[in-house]
């Protein structure tokens, strides 16, 4: 009975989908293969976004092909490539630049004509989220944990029993351990936390007091005993530490995410020319072998869709080491005005007759040589000149004779992407006329990494690089740009913009940056500034405050021919009856295209000589 009604309730769901869908489309990719999949393709693209190479692909082979989900999907359609192949299958093509930008290749048949497309699903796009909020979670459960074993490591037994030299990374004898380890206790939780939330400790002889001077000048010592020990062993002598040398020396205590640098709470030590990191995820592995009974370190997730790869490719250099040989003779690339770390690759392909693939978030500010082309040159000196193996990890299939490559850190540099189209209407814009305050809104809203990553390092850019570098290390001027129109007026009046209602967001971190500033800082007589100074502006949270708060906004002309202004933006307010304040200063603007730069420096170096 109730298999003849669920027949029934079958039969009519397959008629309501026939008469919606037509038959024609409900082909799947169990039908017969795509020959057309099968013709070779040779193609050569160096220093293009994946769109450029996809299209390019479509309409060589006549197959239509897309890249991302549509063609507004620039996170997926504007990650940067590099791709060689000569005679290989178009299908292996497809499936080998989806593996190495970490995309899903799929097919589909309708009305009897297949299609294809490269994208980031929507099953893609939730693995990552989950990793980044696995990992998020992990990397903060090993900084507590590499901060709170630091406490505990100055009362740990037999540590100076440790065999292995002073100058290694996981030794356990170096006296600057205990040293360190009873700073971080005496730092207290209230720094631990500030640490965790991302704030940089500095400490120097200068300005930590004469308990904590005393283990900070063991640490400086161990750093140099450290480059002593090592120096020796080669039969050299390591010049002793200077007065002047000992008194910039300084440790660092920091949070890492992992992205840069091994996940947790990283120490660095810099005394002179030497310097050494500290890392407890070497130090902890290093006392259990040691047979100290503490827990395991949290374990930092691996990043998602490795298996796939895995099981096609083995790393170029265990498995694919000898398909590179000694030396080799590149063909320098045709009508390329600036060579970059792309063409190389490109070559070396060629050269050795490999098919190569890879992301490519480097090249568009890695310049290569053209001392590279067109003679006999070493593969270690390629390698060492345009970095392929610390910035890519590569893969090799023999077999087919495919090399794979990826970034390193592909998820961040992928989160960290900027549109194609926007670094083309900067570029466009710098030639054409200019920017002015607030032409530069699309700057401000980078991210400071991707600031980092597409502007500061474009070449095209370079003089943009002054207020790029002001945008990425100081959040007033996304404060500003955050502001609406009407109110950005109001900040540039002599009253100012009153900052209650406005997003808190921006001007906790102001002051976190102010705070930052006034660490470094000294006082005439070389003092430090004291603490009751800066702890002015550790917290907002005071509803009396924020309506304390003005920003201003104000032009200084500058003396000079060019009729440019500096612009200076500032916080002014009131807490706890004392006046607080932060501001920064932008580059002279407005910022011309270069050959406008090179007339005005005419001008201003021949008005100098009438004077």
């Amino acid at each position: 009975m109730h298999k003849s009604i669920w027949s029934h309730f079958l039969a009519l769901c397959l008629l309501t989908i026939g008469s919606i869908i037509p038959a024609s489309a409900l082909t799947t990719s169990k039908s017969e293969p795509d020959p057309r999949l099968s013709q070779p393709v040779t193609i050569e693209c160096a220093n293009v976004r994946l769109h450029t190479v996809i299209e390019r692909l479509s309409q060589m082979t006549g197959v239509t092909i897309r890249c991302g989900r549509n063609k507004d999907d620039w996170k997926v359609r504007d990650i940067p490539v590099v791709v060689y192949a000569k005679d290989l299958p178009l299908g292996k093509l497809l499936q080998a630049i989806a593996d190495a930008t970490h995309l899903k290749f799929s097919s589909s048949k309708i009305d009897g004509v297949w299609k294809y497309r490269i994208w980031r699903t929507a099953r893609q796009e939730r693995e990552l989220a989950e990793y980044e909020n696995a990992k998020s979670t992990a990397v903060l459960a090993a900084a507590t944990y590499d901060w709170d074993l630091w406490t505990k490591l100055k009362d740990m037994p037999n540590l100076e029993s440790d065999d292995s030299p002073v100058y290694f990374a996981s030794s356990l004898r170096d006296p600057a351990l205990v040293a360190i380890s009873n700073i971080m206790a005496d730092l207290g939780t209230e720094v631990r936390d500030n640490v965790l939330e991302g704030e940089t400790i500095r400490l120097t002889l200068m300005s930590a007091p004469d308990s904590m001077a005393e283990r900070l000048q063991v640490i400086f010592d161990g750093v140099w005993q450290m480059f002593a020990e090592a120096a020796g062993s080669h039969g050299r002598v390591t010049d002793p530490l200077t007065p002047d040398e000992l008194d910039e020396a300084n440790i660092e205590i920091r949070f890492s995410d992992g992205t840069d640098s091994p996940a947790g709470i990283e120490v660095e030590a810099r005394a002179g020319h030497y310097s050494k990191d500290y890392g407890m995820y070497l130090l902890s592995e290093r006392l259990r072998k040691k047979g100290h009974d503490i827990p395991l370190r949290p374990e930092i997730p691996e990043r998602p869709g490795t298996e796939q790869i895995d099981a096609k490719y083995s790393e170029l250099h265990r498995g694919g080491a000898s398909i590179l040989p000694e030396k080799v003779t590149l063909e320098a690339p045709k009508n390329v005005a600036r060579l970059t770390a792309a063409d190389v690759l490109v070559a070396l392909a060629k050269a050795i007759d490999y098919t190569l693939v890879s992301e490519d978030f480097h090249s568009h500010y890695c310049a290569a040589s053209s001392s590279a082309f067109g003679r006999e040159v070493s593969v270690v000196a390629l390698r060492d000149e345009i970095g392929w193996e610390f910035l890519n990890s590569w893969r090799v299939n023999s077999k087919n004779r495919i090399i794979l490559g990826h970034d390193r850190n592909w998820i961040q540099r992928h989160r960290n992407l900027v549109p194609e189209s926007l670094i083309k209407r900067l570029i466009a814009k710098l030639k054409a006329e200019g920017f002015d305050l607030d032409d530069l809104e699309p700057l401000a809203c980078l991210t400071p990494d991707q600031c980092g990553e597409w502007i500061l390092m474009c070449p095209e850019l370079q003089p943009l690089r002054g207020v790029s570098l002001r945008f990425s290390t100081n959040p007033l001027w996304s404060l500003y740009y955050s502001l609406k129109r009407s109110d950005r007026v109001k900040a540039r009046s002599d009253k100012g913009l009153s900052l209650a209602g406005q997003d808190p967001r921006w001007i906790r971190e102001a002051f976190r940056c102010k705070k930052e500033q006034l660490k470094k800082m000294r006082r005439g007589d070389g003092s430090p500034i004291p603490l009751s100074e800066m702890t002015k502006y550790d917290s907002f949270a005071d509803p009396y405050v924020l309506p304390t708060l003005r920003l201003r906004i104000s032009r200084d002309k500058r003396k000079l021919t060019d009729n440019r202004w500096n612009y200076y933006l500032e916080i002014e307010g009131v807490k706890d009856g004392e006046r607080i304040r932060t501001g920064d200063f932008l580059p002279p603007l407005p910022i011309y295209p270069s050959e406008r730069e090179a007339e005005l420096k005419k001008k201003q170096a021949a008005g100098g000589k009438k004077k």
